[in-house]
């Protein structure tokens, strides 16, 4: 039965980064599930608060992944949409944003698992927890799952069944990744080749509108959007393998995100001249790059740009409070 409450407590408000996990050796000694099982089971259990964890049981390759994993949520108010919330899950694995939330509200999303969900947050007053349900939308059989989070402190714990055990599914899926690979410990992605190239910004579609929701005034907007702007995407300089740099170029300023890897947090100076946590990956078949912004100074203050090519173009989309835009680059 669920709860009558509308508004989630502030204190689940934040920034959030894995800190530990319990219970995971007498995970792995109870259930004896193979790997897919195992994937499929644990996705979300995990407890936010991080130690140095003692795999004594694990072979050294697993122990460091895990030693390697990071996961950070971030939950905050949607600045789209009154009495709604956002819920931004990152890990070096793969990222999924739910926008424009309701508690009690059913949506539809894409799980971390790269299936769509319904999906639906309540909180239950009387043990002042959030809970979080998914059910797959291809699979009648489904019966749901419920992930439960609370806070203790600066700690928020998420319990699947009483294990806590995310970081699993992100030691598993890089073993997965990098079988037959030579070096294991390089668990990087390789962007597309159609993203890679010079890209010169040739006409917007809804951008103006966008622009006001972000809350730019007249004059702003005229000087943003007669703003020349070339993207390059290229691989990295570094000549690291799968490692990318990616430069905007303006006549105001110019940024350069430089030795990047799909699916890795880095910090950098944006156009805004403030420092955001970044991290680019690929969704959709790899038909969709994506790239997510957090300000260092304001977590709760973060977005979302999609990247795809549709003929000589790069066409970059983004959001805010319900206004969508496109910009369309031409490659050179």
């Amino acid at each position: 039965m669920t709860s009558e409450v509308k508004e989630l407590p502030e204190k689940f408000i934040g920034s959030f980064k894995l800190n530990r996990s319990e219970n995971f050796e007498e995970f792995l000694a109870s259930k004896g599930m193979d790997i897919v099982s195992l994937l499929e089971y644990c996705l979300y259990a995990t407890l936010f608060s991080y130690t140095e964890m003692d795999f004594s049981g694990i072979n050294w390759f697993l122990r460091k992944m895990i030693s390697f994993a990071s996961v950070t949520k971030v939950f905050s108010h949607s600045d789209e949409t009154k009495g709604a919330y956002n819920l931004c899950n990152l890990s070096s694995k793969k990222n999924a944003i739910y926008k424009n939330w309701k508690l009690e509200e059913e949506f539809q999303a894409e799980g971390l698992d790269g299936k769509m969900h319904k999906i639906k947050f309540y909180f239950d007053p009387a043990t002042e927890s959030l809970k979080e349900t998914h059910i797959r939308v291809d699979d009648p059989n489904d019966h749901g799952e419920t992930y439960t989070y609370t806070v203790d402190g600066d700690t928020l714990a998420l319990v699947l069944m009483m294990l806590r055990l995310i970081v699993v599914v992100i030691v598993l899926n890089a073993v997965f990744d990098k079988v037959g690979a030579e070096i294991a410990m390089s668990d990087t992605k390789a962007l597309p080749e159609k993203f890679l190239g010079t890209f010169v910004l040739e006409r917007d579609e809804n951008f103006d509108q966008y622009l006001e929701a972000k809350g730019y005034g007249w004059f702003m907007r005229q000087v943003i959007k007669l703003a020349s702007v070339t993207k390059v995407f290229r691989k990295a300089d570094s000549q690291k393998p799968n490692r990318y740099d990616m430069e905007n170029l303006t006549k105001r300023k110019n940024t350069l995100f430089a030795d990047w890897a799909l699916g890795e947090e880095f910090t950098a100076e944006a156009v805004d001249s403030l420092q955001h946590k970044i991290t680019f990956d690929l969704k959709d078949l790899d038909n969709v790059l994506t790239e997510t912004h957090i300000k260092v100074d304001n977590p709760r203050d973060f977005e979302t740009y999609e990247y795809y090519r549709d003929g000589d173009y790069l066409i970059m989309k983004m959001a805010c409070k319900g206004v969508s835009a496109k910009r369309y680059y031409k490659k050179q």
